[in-house]
């Protein structure tokens, strides 16, 4: 599956960078760079440092490039596509994730559209209605779930949701009746 990456000026990525985690001053340049430009990745990586202060901005970049270079999944996969920068930024942020948040991510996948609280509770296991609103905060947070506030709704972007289908492994990652796209509670 390919997905258009449209690339920010490399003034641009690196003010998105800074205007998310001020903290990263002046490895915005380096970040941006390894990030490709690329807005997703951008917005990744900068929630994440800016979730934790003590994650240093070096060590993130020096996570970040091995993550880069790990072997694609797909063997004909190239370490120089903008996808491979997406994927390294997500896997580091998913990696930071407290493991039930890191299932929900996964089991959110399923769906296709936008979709509310309780349809995500539908799919999230196991989990009350006020922690999965605590742990939908924490993905919104990272930007790894978007959430429209005049709607009440949550979106997972295309290659956060391919991405998350990616981590749906285990047979408990999501309730039985999920194992496809939801539609129908949307």
């Amino acid at each position: 599956m390919t997905h258009n990456l449209n690339r920010l000026p490399p003034a641009d990525a690196e003010a998105l960078l800074l205007a998310m985690c001020p903290r990263i001053g002046d490895h915005a340049p380096e970040l941006a760079r390894r990030c490709g430009y690329l807005p997703l990745t951008l917005r990744v990586s900068a929630a994440l440092l800016a979730a934790d202060e003590t994650y240093a901005v070096a060590h993130y970049l020096t996570q970040l490039e091995a993550e880069h270079q790990q072997p694609s999944a797909d063997p004909k996969g190239d370490p120089h596509d903008p996808a491979a920068s997406v994927t390294a930024a997500l896997a580091l942020s998913y990696a930071a994730l407290p493991t039930p948040t890191q299932q929900a991510f996964a089991q959110l996948a399923v769906f296709v559209g936008s979709f509310d609280l309780p349809a995500a509770l539908a799919v999230v296991e196991p989990t009350t209605q006020d922690a999965l609103a605590d742990t939908l905060a924490l993905l919104v947070q990272r930007s790894l779930l978007h959430y429209d506030a005049d709607t009440a709704r949550y979106t997972q972007p295309d290659l956060l949701r391919a991405y998350g289908r990616t981590r749906m492994s285990a047979p408990s990652s999501a309730k039985p009746a999920c194992a496809t796209p939801a539609t129908t509670l949307i």
